[in-house]
């Protein structure tokens, strides 16, 4: 039921991945309810994605702004259900803790739902870090360098 979720992790919805490892455990319902809810966000998404910014945002203030209210709802109750030390308590006072970015997407239309695309440079970037500590000597250093600048400006597919 989850691979049907995006695979990257939602950003201005960041506490997907938060979500994930309690599919299995005893809260499946609720993890189920969350998953389910923010799916609903991604159909809405979906159907905006070709639309003028104007349009998109109406779409999101009429569709996704009532399921986030409903989402927000379920935080609270599930939230005075669990232990406060429970994993998805913590999940749950997270996602509540940064209401108002999760909400962003609905004020503007420029904003996508999620920062997949700036996650995605960013490892890119870690990366490139990571291999250059094992550069063999400077004039390899400085290839390494330009090949990274090149690879930065290159367009993603």
């Amino acid at each position: 039921m989850c691979s049907l979720l995006p695979q990257a992790p939602i950003g201005t919805l960041p506490n997907r991945r938060k979500w994930s490892p309690f599919i299995p455990a005893l809260t499946l319902e609720i993890a189920h309810e969350a998953v389910e809810l923010i799916r609903a966000l991604y159909v809405i998404e979906k159907q905006a994605s070709g639309l003028a910014l104007e349009q998109r945002l109406q779409l999101r203030q009429t569709h996704s702004a009532p399921v986030l209210a409903q989402l927000r709802e379920k935080f609270w109750t599930w939230k005075e259900q669990l232990l406060p030390r429970h994993p998805m308590a913590e999940a749950i006072s997270y996602a509540l803790s940064q209401w108002t970015e999760l909400n962003v997407f609905c004020s503007d239309g420029a904003v996508p739902i999620d920062n997949n695309v700036s996650e995605r440079e960013m490892k890119r970037v870690v990366l490139n870090r990571k291999n250059s500590l094992f550069v063999g000597n400077p004039r390899g250093g400085r290839t390494a360098a330009i090949l990274a600048q090149l690879n930065l400006n290159l367009p993603q597919t």
